[in-house]
């Protein structure tokens, strides 16, 4: 059998955390812990404590925060930092 594994990058979601974007993962097929969700959720900075993510049910992970007005998180305003200074 041919298992296929689908990631994307969650659009307007970042960690509460540390402001990166959230991957989501599908996870059928796959060993324990995963085995036990169809769908896994963490945060793309491997050094953040949501890095290990958590499995989705019927509600998103508490560390997902969804971008608005107010900014993109920390993450995001030191990149814009960083580009504004080059």
């Amino acid at each position: 059998m041919n298992e296929t594994n689908n990631i994307s990058i969650l659009k307007n979601c970042r960690c509460k955390d540390c402001g990166w974007p959230i991957i989501d993962a599908c996870c059928n097929g796959q060993d324990f812990p995963f085995d036990q969700w169809d769908w896994w959720q963490y945060c793309s900075n491997m050094s953040c404590k949501n890095h290990f993510g958590e499995g989705v049910f019927q509600n998103e992970p508490e560390f997902i925060d969804h971008d608005d007005l107010k900014g993109f998180g920390i993450a995001s305003k030191q990149i814009a930092k960083l580009l504004k200074d080059a």
